[in-house]
């Protein structure tokens, strides 16, 4: 499977069908991309989901 790069308005969604209960290998058949990178775009945007809070906070 060719691998293709995400943009950064694709990831969050991607990742968010994931977390909804969308099947892992659905995901990467409809998006081209491999399992690996999947996973590694979850684990990416796991880490920085702090960031999406920091301009609620007074």
């Amino acid at each position: 499977m060719k691998q293709q790069q995400w943009n950064s308005e694709t990831k969050p969604m991607m990742v968010l069908e994931g977390l909804k209960g969308r099947p892992v290998a659905e995901l990467g058949n409809a998006h081209q991309i491999s399992q690996a990178q999947y996973y590694q775009g979850c684990d990416q945007f796991l880490a920085n989901a702090d960031r999406a809070f920091e301009r609620l906070s007074p």
